[in-house]
């Protein structure tokens, strides 16, 4: 059985996609190396989750949270904030949600240099201040 040039064609054309699919959505083939250092990122990461203090969740009278759409989206993202810390989230992943609450709902959440955590609108002045 000889093939022609369209099944020659065919037949390159499914073994190079089902190689790239292979090796960017599989990950079967890796780069040597690669594995080594995802470990050691990963137990960098373990290490400082480990010896971190947890968090107090931040409270608030619900009468406040009335007042502002900005008060409830500041209490909101911080409590978020602090669940995601206290569950063991990675520091990466921490920065993330704060650059996602940022576009969302315009707030930046911070630590203060005294240590507590703080939510800022968008030009800087701080709406809530969570207590130690």
């Amino acid at each position: 059985m000889e093939l022609n040039d369209n099944q020659k064609t065919a037949i390159l054309v499914f073994s190079v996609t089902m190689l790239a699919y292979l090796f960017f959505v599989k990950e079967k083939i890796r780069l040597p190396g690669a594995a080594k250092a995802k470990a050691n990122s990963e137990s960098a990461d373990d290490e400082d989750i480990s010896d971190r203090e947890p968090m107090k969740e931040p409270s608030i009278n619900p009468q406040e949270l009335k007042k502002s759409r900005m008060v409830l989206n500041a209490f909101n993202s911080l409590n978020a904030y602090i669940k995601a810390y206290n569950a063991g989230e990675s520091q990466k992943d921490l920065d993330q949600m704060v650059v996602d609450l940022k576009k969302m709902y315009n707030v930046k959440i911070y630590k203060k240099p005294d240590g507590r955590m703080a939510v800022a609108d968008g030009v800087g002045k701080d709406i809530l201040i969570n207590d130690l």
